[in-house]
């Protein structure tokens, strides 16, 4: 019998609501799967540091997510979750991991101006401790603006090399900048003198290939240090012309732009002459490159050779005598409308004869007047001039040429002005001064065609250089006598012996001990002046090698004493260097509480026991051996 049409559609609806339920009940299980594979991956990704892990559930499968910081932790987290569901029921999504940036080259960079420094940079560590050190050794009141990191680094090759380099220059540079880029170092700046500029250019430019080879390869040497320009009053140049081509006796500029402007305008120099033009301030005017180079035109155009001298803002321009007017005239002219305001010219030929009328032009030969000049040169006097020049142009121009040659307010001219004199007299007269300027000490004296010139040349080559000078204008009949004698060389004092330079120090240190923080190997700041005069004793004993000793009390430990003497021993040791000190010359050693000099029961005594002592080594001793 079948069933009605309700109770079917009763069944068929009872049969459809248990799949339902079973469904329901089958993906209500799944999620709990997944809940509880999520729960148990993140509680072990966590108990193991792995706490950038984001974790998923798909199902039975379980997904990693995250950007792990280095590949070793990429490599734990999918280990861990490997030993949790499987690979088969790993999903792989972690991000790729970034490159990682290189670490930043060490660099350091230092300004200094006069008291004031400035440093910045990355520099590694132990380099803050030489920094602060160097910057002690500068004396007191120096304000310092330091910007710098310290990296838990340690230096690359070449960088101490370059670093002990940097700190000798700014130690040596009162004005200064210094670069140091891994291991290229760039210096500029301006020394105190001269001689320093030389001196630390040279030293400095050695520095490169002091290093190991593979170093030096990579690393280089920029040195730009300048002399201090000195102000110059009177601003000067002179230079005359003869058949020899162009003596310059002195030339001054304000920059190496207008040396270069006025050594192109120079005519042809004489053989064995050297052009030399001094960097200095003071000039009158922005226009004097421009107006020297248009004197040194005019001398070129001369017909005859001449001579030309600028003052400040006078400049002189004469000929010899016998030189036409009417070939001058033109020179002078130019050179006159070539000169901007403040500059005026004295110009002028020195004429055979005075075209006025002359009695003594009918005169007999020898009541003409006689021509004479005379100058002499002491240690520490005027240079005195005497006789007398063919125009008013010339006398001015040998006077203004014997200042550009001894100075201004070191020359006392009685000159005075004689037309009839012989040809080229006034370039006679110049050659002899300038030979005189070459002597220590001596005196010239010209008459008629005799020129005598004798004196104490500093070298042999000087006294070349005075008869190649004066040779030219001996002439057929001219007598030229030279009685030139050459100084000796200095005697220079032994160096001291270093027996005499160790009590020396030992005096030094028994007064004045170096001091250091407590327990650390820093040096304090009060300890520079000993420093110092620890430097120039040691200094005074050239080839001599010593050792730096570091000693403490008995306090602490005797393995730890023995390291921290030898901290401080080398600090000293450094310090010496960057005073100038050879490193090959210097020895640092420990010996912590081995060598007590007096009872450690008592504070004095434990403090004199904390102490720098210097010992003298055999010229054998190994360097290496403490």
């Amino acid at each position: 019998m079948g069933l009605r049409p309700r109770a079917l559609g009763l069944l068929c609806a009872a049969l459809l609501g248990t799949g339902a339920l079973g469904a329901a009940m089958g993906w209500l299980g799944a999620r709990a799967v997944e809940a509880s594979v999520q729960r148990a991956a993140s509680i072990a990704a966590a108990s193991q540091g792995l706490g950038w892990v984001r974790v998923g559930a798909d199902g039975t499968r379980l997904r990693l997510m995250g950007t792990p910081p280095s590949p070793g932790a990429r490599v734990a987290a999918l280990g861990l979750a490997e030993g949790l569901v499987g690979p088969a029921r790993l999903i792989n999504a972690l991000a790729p991991i970034a490159a990682a940036e290189p670490p930043a080259p060490l660099r350091l960079e230092i300004l200094r101006d006069g008291a004031r420094v400035s440093l910045a940079g990355d520099v590694p560590a132990g380099a803050d401790f030489r920094l602060g050190t160097a910057l002690a050794a500068l004396g007191p009141g120096i304000e310092t603006l330091d910007t710098v990191h310290v990296r838990p680094v340690s230096a690359p090759p070449g960088w101490e090399i370059a670093f002990d380099d940097a700190l000798a220059a700014l130690s040596a540079l009162p004005q200064a900048r210094i670069s140091l880029d891994t291991c290229t170092l760039s210096v500029s700046g301006e020394a105190a003198s001269g001689g320093d500029a030389a001196a630390l250019t040279a030293a400095l430019s050695r520095g490169r290939g002091a290093g190991p080879p593979t170093a030096d390869a990579a690393c280089g040497r920029t040195v730009d240090i300048r002399a201090p320009r000195r102000v110059a009053s009177p601003y000067r140049l002179a230079a005359r012309r003869g058949p020899d081509g162009v003596h310059v006796m002195a030339c001054m500029a304000e920059t190496p732009a207008d040396i270069a402007r006025i050594r192109a305008a120079v005519p042809t120099l004489a053989p064995d002459a050297a052009f030399r033009c001094t960097e200095a301030l003071g000039a009158p005017s922005a226009d004097w490159a421009a107006v020297a180079g248009a004197a040194l035109a005019a001398l070129a155009d001369l017909p005859t050779g001449g001579a030309v001298a600028l003052t400040d803002s006078t400049v002189a321009l004469s000929a010899p005598a016998g030189t036409d007017p009417a070939a001058f005239a033109p020179v002078a002219a130019r050179l006159a409308r070539a000169l901007p305001a403040p500059f005026t010219l004295t110009a002028g030929p020195a004429p055979d004869r005075d075209p006025s009328p002359d009695p003594r032009a009918t005169a007999a030969p020898d009541t003409a007047p006689a021509a004479w000049f005379t100058a002499s040169r002491a240690a520490g006097a005027e240079v005195a001039l005497g006789g007398v020049l063919g125009s008013e142009p010339g006398r001015l121009a040998v006077g203004q040429f014997a200042e550009a040659l001894f100075g201004a307010g070191r020359v006392k001219a009685d000159l005075s002005v004689e037309p009839a004199l012989p040809e080229g007299w006034s370039t006679r007269v110049m050659a002899g001064l300038e030979a005189l300027s070459l002597l220590e000490t001596g005196a010239l004296d010209m008459g008629g065609e005799a020129t005598t010139l004798r004196g104490t040349a500093p070298d042999p080559v000087a006294a070349q250089k005075i008869r190649a000078l004066l040779a030219p204008h001996a002439g057929a009949k001219g007598a030229l006598a030279l009685d030139i004698r050459v100084a000796p060389p200095p005697v220079l004092p032994p160096p001291a012996d270093p027996a005499a330079c160790l009590a020396e120090v030992a005096d030094l240190l028994a007064d004045a001990q170096v001091t250091f923080a407590p327990a650390r190997a820093d040096i304090t700041a009060d300890s520079a002046p000993v420093l110092d005069a620890l430097a120039v004793a040691l200094t005074a004993c050239p080839g001599a090698r010593f050792e730096i000793g570091g000693h403490t009390d008995d306090r602490g430990s005797a393995g730890l004493n023995r390291t921290l003497s030898a901290e401080r021993a080398e600090r000293v040791r450094d310090a010496l260097l960057d005073r100038g000190l050879a490193p090959d010359r210097l020895v640092a050693a420990g010996y912590g509480a081995a060598e007590p000099i007096a009872d450690n029961a008592t504070e004095a005594g434990r403090a004199r026991n904390r102490r720098i002592a210097v010992k003298l080594l055999a010229a054998d001793a190994d360097p290496a051996a403490p």
